[in-house]
């Protein structure tokens, strides 16, 4: 699994690989990926997974960073079965947070180039709650809300107004207000709020600047992002990096 935090070209690319499984997890940016004829685009919170043998094409959108694992199929637990049998049907999936953790974890170990003896532990509590996560299956959130938070993670740098978010629903502005509090619990810009925030987390764990992260996240300054994370999370953006750094390091 060397080599597992890579960044990919604007370049429409396709291959297959008959002696691995690939799942490739987001860390920033985007990447349109097409498995089998599948299409979709791994981004946000949705990971894909290849399997082997499965002929895919990709290409990036501007800034990207995936994690990239690579699991061979001489290594793999029989006891995930599941994971392969369902990524043939449905080859992307959204991270719960759990998953996000895990992920944001190996992407600050990446980044602070730790020793990789961290890695095969992670690998495996990573495929055994991906594994519960399918099989559990977590009650979907309606057809229509899942699509506008599709387009919240697609256009989160960029203003989303509750109009945007009800046409990429197709519904009416009051009829989408009130079916996403019932269906999430709060209001879609307080939903948007907390994915902005979250994926803030991660650009601050890859050491980007915080005037980048603000912009880069749809804030329209740094001290508007500021008041928010520090409302959110009880520290500064700053204080919060301090904190997790020294943390993980311990």
């Amino acid at each position: 699994m060397s080599d597992y935090l890579r960044k990919y070209q604007a370049v429409h690319t396709s291959h297959t690989h008959d002696d691995f499984h690939q799942i490739i997890l987001p860390i920033t940016g985007k990447l349109e990926l097409e498995i089998e004829g599948l299409g979709g685009d791994v981004n946000g919170r949705t990971i894909g997974i290849v399997t082997s043998g499965e002929k895919h094409a990709f290409r990036a959108k501007g800034k990207n960073n995936f994690l990239v694992l690579d699991i061979h199929n001489e290594k793999i637990d029989q006891n995930l079965e599941e994971v392969w049998a369902r990524a043939i049907e449905e080859p992307f999936h959204s991270m719960s947070e759990a998953l996000l953790s895990l992920t944001d974890y190996a992407a600050f170990c990446a980044q602070e180039k730790m020793p990789h003896n961290w890695l095969e532990t992670w690998q495996q509590l990573f495929l055994t709650t991906l594994e519960c996560d399918l099989v559990n299956d977590l009650p979907a959130l309606p057809a229509r809300i899942d699509k506008a938070i599709k387009y919240m993670q697609a256009n989160m740098g960029s203003q989303v107004r509750n109009l945007d978010l009800a046409n990429a629903a197709c519904l009416s502005p009051a009829r989408f207000y009130e079916l996403f509090q019932h269906s999430t619990g709060i209001s879609p810009q307080q939903y948007l709020t907390q994915c902005r925030l979250k994926m803030a987390k991660r650009l601050i764990l890859q050491g980007e600047s915080l005037s980048f992260v603000a912009d880069e996240v749809g804030f329209s300054d740094q001290s508007s992002f500021g008041r928010a994370f520090q409302k959110a999370y009880g520290l500064s953006p700053g204080q919060w990096r301090k904190q997790e750094s020294e943390t993980k390091k311990s």
